[in-house]
């Protein structure tokens, strides 16, 4: 399965809530919450925030299904700020995500969509 496509069709299906707005989109949107609203002035400009439980991982994508129901994966990379610590640069990032977060785990996460992924700038387990 294309996690990559999954991820934008989900997307799209969702009225956009995954993908990033600019400024002049972001009061535009359909279909959000009020918490989604709050959550969205809260972030920095072109940041999205995520929370959700883990599914899995995909190669350097972490697959977290949405409060909605729907999964998105969200590409780590070593810049990416993993309970407040950068990655070794010499770790594997599958391999550190497969340690660090298990199925089930609940997980809040902020990214930005670059080239139709969806990057990780930070990930969090919540508590």
């Amino acid at each position: 399965m294309n996690w990559k496509a999954l991820g934008v069709v989900t997307a799209l299906m969702l009225g956009g809530a995954a993908f990033a707005a600019d400024k002049t989109q972001q009061g535009q949107m359909h279909g959000q919450t009020q918490q989604g609203q709050m959550q969205q002035g809260q972030m920095q400009q072109g940041q999205k925030e995520l929370t959700g439980r883990v599914v899995g991982v995909k190669s350097d994508d972490l697959l977290v299904e949405s409060e909605q129901g729907a999964i998105i994966p969200l590409r780590v990379s070593h810049q990416t700020m993993v309970d407040g610590k950068e990655l070794k640069k010499d770790q594997r990032i599958e391999s550190h995500l497969k340690k660090e977060f298990q199925p089930g785990a609940e997980v809040r996460a902020s990214f930005g969509i670059e080239k139709m992924e969806n990057k990780a700038v930070s990930i969090e387990h919540k508590k």
